[in-house]
């Protein structure tokens, strides 16, 4: 069964109603609307396709939880603009709670490799600068969130990693120019790295 334009709020009512006739149709042209500009908007806030079709699943999951619950409660339902709107800042919500999960989970396993870690004394400060770093961009905006991010990868990449400026730029998702932004990048973390721990010094990352 094909829905019309006209047809979007009966559209609505059938993908909530698992007795309808063309309930598992209006799954299929679900998927056929919307998929693509689901997994367009995950595509924006997570780099691994594995990430970005596990987010997917849990969008669909989250239409159908409690009874369709979201869907039930979307009160536009005239609006098919409005319900893709709504569906993208569903991706969107679902996309930075992973994000947030990965950083957690990356700081569990920093911590626990201090612990088990004889580290020198700019390891532990590498190590200490990274953990707050990390935790710093849960409280961030998107922006700034990707500016730490970015700042995180290339300093590891650069000292820890010992991959060359110029690799590094080439790596299209990072958005650097040159080798020279690399470097400068570099710096301006191991000047942090170097300096006191106090965590007030992370205004200094988010309004470079």
């Amino acid at each position: 069964m094909g829905f019309s334009d006209n047809d979007f709020p009966l559209f609505l009512e059938v993908l909530a109603n698992q007795r309808h006739k063309h309930y598992e149709a209006s799954w299929r042209e679900f998927e056929k609307k919307y998929k693509d500009r689901i997994l367009a908007k995950l595509h924006l806030a997570l780099k691994d396709e594995e990430a970005v079709q596990d987010c997917f699943s849990k969008v669909l999951e989250r239409l159908v939880l409690h009874n369709f619950k979201a869907i039930t409660d979307f009160r536009e339902r005239k609006s098919e603009s409005a319900f893709v709107v709504y569906l993208l800042r569903i991706a969107w919500t679902i996309a930075l709670s992973q994000i947030k999960g990965r950083v957690n989970l990356a700081i569990d396993d920093l911590q626990l490799e201090a612990k088990q870690t004889s580290y020198g004394d700019v390891e532990r400060k590498v190590q200490k600068w990274l953990v707050l770093l990390l935790r710093n961009t849960l409280s961030c905006t998107r922006k700034e969130s990707f500016t730490l991010e970015r700042g995180i990868f290339i300093f590891v990449m650069r000292v820890v990693g010992n991959f060359h400026s110029k690799d590094i730029s080439t790596i299209p998702l990072l958005g650097l120019k040159d080798e020279h932004a690399v470097d400068v990048i570099k710096s301006r973390f191991k000047k942090i790295v170097n300096k006191s721990s106090n965590v007030e010094r992370f205004r200094t990352i988010k309004n470079s």
